[in-house]
């Protein structure tokens, strides 16, 4: 331990730092014959060996980066657009719109900075069947026959920038997981979609609900380190249950339960009704709950009303 530390002394190599930093100044003075200098040095180093985090004044604070959506309505009901910082679900029932929404992602992410855009590639997770790659190609053939958007975006290769991955288990995701680090690292990958992370979790039935909160943890955390590191936008998919209301229905909700709804961020649920669908913010910490925007599916994707 004292190779840890700068100064030496005829105690400080059975002191931990955590032990240190429950001394006073005068204890460490007299267990280890230093200077008050030297001990307040001590401390010091010992605190940043105990501290990890770092508390920034607010004017050092980094700025949330968000992805736009490609549409200003939609933009505007998630306060921006999609946040890269923790994690994003959204949830809803089957044929409600939710990888129509992904793959729009899949190409704002490559546009420019000053377009709202991340300027880099995805890493796209796909837990249930083939990925859509006819609907992504014709969704970059209507960009690039635009003639209201610039050349530095009409003429993307976007199917080049985007990195699919299909699995089946939960072990396959964090390998998955680990994988994109190293892809990150090599290639700039902003976005990682998870299409759907109940596909990998709801099958888990061996697994109690403890265990399976533990690995929903597990994963949010390779999630959160990688968003942290590359400044990345996490979207995780989810499906719906149901459950018995109070008056005896039955109503939908999102799947995985409270032990995954506390790990998130940004929680976003897609509703239909008959030829309307709608997207609202379940919460987040800046927007208000509960709003609601029609939007619609068309040729060039989602859009609102």
């Amino acid at each position: 331990m004292a190779s840890s530390f700068t100064y030496s002394g005829p105690n400080v190599a059975e002191m931990t730092p955590e032990k240190i930093l429950e001394c006073t100044l005068e204890e460490i003075q007299t267990k280890c014959g230093l200077s008050l200098r030297k001990c307040q040095q001590l401390k010091r180093d010992a605190a940043s060996k105990v501290l990890k985090a770092q508390f920034l004044p607010l004017n050092r604070l980094p700025l949330l980066s968000k992805l736009t959506t490609g549409c200003s309505k939609i933009d505007f009901l998630l306060g921006g657009g999609l946040c890269s910082r923790g994690i994003n679900e959204l949830s809803g029932a089957s044929a409600c719109g939710k990888t129509q929404f992904c793959l729009k992602l899949c190409l704002t992410a490559q546009w420019p900075k000053s377009l709202g855009g991340f300027e880099a590639g995805v890493l796209y997770i796909s837990t249930e069947g083939r990925f859509p790659s006819k609907r992504l190609n014709q969704l970059a053939a209507r960009i690039a026959s635009r003639t209201d958007l610039p050349k530095e975006v009409t003429s993307l290769p976007y199917s080049d920038n985007v990195f699919v991955r299909q699995i089946g288990e939960k072990e396959d995701l964090t390998k998955c997981l680990s994988d994109g680090a190293a892809l990150m690292a090599a290639r700039p990958v902003r976005l990682i979609i998870v299409d759907s992370i109940a596909g990998v979790f709801r099958t888990d039935l061996d697994a109690g609900a403890g265990e399976r909160a533990k690995s929903l943890r597990a994963v949010v955390r390779q999630m959160e380190i990688l968003s942290g590191k590359f400044d990345a936008a996490i979207l995780c998919v989810n499906q719906v249950a149901d459950v018995v209301s109070e008056g005896g229905g039955s109503q939908q909700v999102p799947a995985l339960g409270l032990s995954w709804a506390n790990l998130l961020r940004t929680r976003m649920w897609m509703s239909r009704t008959g030829d309307k669908r709608f997207l609202e913010v379940g919460f987040s910490p800046e927007v208000p709950s509960g709003v609601k925007l029609q939007f619609e599916i068309s040729n060039d994707g989602l859009s609102g009303v």
